[in-house]
């Protein structure tokens, strides 16, 4: 339920949120397949959104069925109303996979061949000290900064452009912190 609850307001708030004026449009515009068409060009052009033909039709399902849920919602004596944005002809699951998370192809992960450097190394020791060999620098200390996301970045961006350059450079984890001044402050 609170999932489902946190999408639902999330998209609702997607949908109120467009670019550009309020997109209208009402219930003579959900009558028959003939007037959806033409409310569904209406909005392409509205928000500037290009679709090939093909994608057209192929989206069309999934806009009339975003239109008849901002439309139905909107009917209900709700504190907020909905409104076709630009996202408009996108599924759930697609909004989300774009826009709402990690983007990274698990499927065929473990398929790619040739992108790990040392995939076919047979002999590996148990252990290995990586500052001795120079990729690393020594531990740094954040004390009470509570900001370990910066530290792990800083030593991950080390370490590869050691690996990739072969010149160790020690980077400024301060330097990502005073970026981050929306939320907390840094």
């Amino acid at each position: 339920m609170g999932n489902a609850f946190l999408f639902a307001a999330v998209f609702a708030l997607t949908f109120v949120m467009s670019i550009g004026a309020n997109f209208a449009f009402n219930e003579v515009n959900l009558a028959s397949d003939e007037s959806l068409w033409a409310l569904y060009e209406r909005w392409q052009s509205h928000h500037g959104v290009p679709r090939s033909p093909d994608e057209k039709r192929m989206r069309f399902d999934v806009f009339k069925a975003n239109a008849n849920y901002v439309f139905e919602s909107n009917k209900n004596a709700k504190p907020y109303k909905l409104s076709l944005n630009k996202f408009g002809d996108m599924m759930k699951e697609e909004f989300k996979r774009t826009y709402t998370g990690l983007r990274m192809n698990t499927h065929h992960r473990s398929s790619v061949s040739g992108s790990f450097m040392y995939e076919n190394v047979i002999d590996v020791p148990p252990a290995v000290d990586w500052r001795q060999k120079g990729a690393v620098i020594g531990v740094k200390n954040q004390g009470k900064c509570g900001s370990c996301w910066a530290f792990s970045t800083i030593v991950g961006v080390e370490s590869i452009n050691q690996t990739r350059t072969k010149k160790l450079i020690s980077l400024y984890e301060q330097e990502l912190l005073d970026c981050n001044t929306a939320t907390n402050k840094g």
